[in-house]
């Protein structure tokens, strides 16, 4: 099989590498169906607004909302507002 372009090649032996594992049964996918309220890249792709943005930003940031006064309190100190 010839390739069209320079990269095609190197999808085509990716994408065969992963079917013959599936087709070997090496490997197993699982579709885990996340509703895009829960994607967490969304905070980095597109202008969230509310909750869904506080949500994802303390995930980000690795903090809860019980925290947020303390993190508030902290910055404040360099005038970050």
């Amino acid at each position: 099989m010839k390739s069209i372009g320079k990269n095609s090649r190197q999808i085509r032996i990716k994408y065969f590498f992963g079917t013959d594992r599936v087709k070997d049964k090496e490997i197993t996918i699982i579709y885990c169906p996340c509703p895009t309220k829960d994607m967490v890249a969304d905070f980095f792709t597109k202008p969230l607004q509310g909750v869904l943005f506080i949500t994802h930003r303390n995930t980000v940031l690795g903090i809860s909302q019980d925290d947020m006064a303390l993190y508030r309190k902290q910055y404040e100190v360099y005038n970050i507002t």
